[in-house]
């Protein structure tokens, strides 16, 4: 799993996944990540032997300054190291995954929910990347459309709105649990 994220905003730059590393793929990551968006001045890395000298070239090329964290010293890189947990704990834990295809789209998926839903302590219990206008009043045709956990959005029809309103009652893994049992997902 590669990732990038901004520290200060916590937002998901960019995130992809593969069962094989290589030096060239890190490398080619990370040029993705920095390809619509200005590059930051420093990259803090921990110390995996799959940054090589082909990463090593991309980052100087790209103009960034990296800052190694020290061995076996994770709180040096704490918001990274907080994103991984989060990805394991409130995503991955949750989902059979089949093959590196549904786990990119898994992550991404979850990326886009990180981004823009997740509130954050630091943050003020806002989220990096809020919407700017959110609309909670469906139309009579529309249904009601609810997101949950893992930013899936689930559209309820008028026969399910009774369940919506019984689950608003019971604790929130609850009800979570009982809409994927449901298999109502996107």
């Amino acid at each position: 799993m590669f990732f990038v994220i901004q520290h200060a905003s916590r937002e998901i730059v960019h995130m992809h996944a593969t069962a094989h590393p290589t030096a060239v793929w890190v490398a080619q990551q990370l040029v993705n990540a920095c390809y619509d968006r200005d590059p930051p001045r420093y990259l803090i890395r921990d110390r995996d032997g799959i940054y090589g000298l082909e990463f090593t070239r991309k980052v100087r090329n790209l103009g960034l300054q990296q800052i190694r964290t020290p061995v076996r010293a994770p709180k040096t890189n704490a918001i990274a190291e907080r994103f991984a947990g989060t990805l394991r704990w409130e995503c991955l834990d949750h989902v059979l995954i089949f093959n590196e295809r549904h786990l990119q789209k898994t992550v991404v998926e979850f990326a886009a929910y990180y981004n823009r839903y997740r509130p954050h302590r630091s943050l003020a219990l806002r989220p990096p990347c809020a919407p700017s206008s959110v609309s909670m009043r469906p139309t009579a045709e529309q249904g009601i459309t609810v997101t949950v956990h893992l930013g899936y959005t689930l559209r309820m029809t008028s026969f399910l709105q009774p369940v919506l309103r019984f689950f608003r009652t019971i604790h929130q893994a609850s009800a979570y649990f009982v809409i994927y049992w449901l298999g109502i997902r996107k």
